[in-house]
């Protein structure tokens, strides 16, 4: 394989990648709203928690729908973009 194909295909997600994201992103939904029964409302937390919650619901849907389609997403950044800002 060369260099090129290798590239392209560390850029595109499987199928097996968009349902495994999908479980972890159901899973902080889930805890999301359960957190936010123990926040108090119109503070700092529970507004980082409404806006989370926005944003992964986006994804969830996202994701959804790119299971939908027979063709791979291709990732925006490689899929090992951002490992050095999280220290992996």
């Amino acid at each position: 394989m060369t260099e090129d194909n290798l590239e392209k295909d560390t850029n595109r997600f499987t199928k097996e990648n968009l349902e495994d994201a999908l479980l972890a992103i159901n899973s902080l939904i889930n805890k999301c709203e359960k957190a936010q029964l123990k926040v108090i409302h119109k503070t700092s937390q529970s507004t980082l928690l409404i806006n989370r919650l926005r944003a992964l619901n986006i994804a969830s849907l996202l994701i959804s729908k790119e299971l939908q389609n027979d063709e791979p997403l291709t990732a925006k950044y490689p899929l090992g973009f951002g490992a050095s800002l999280t220290g992996n």
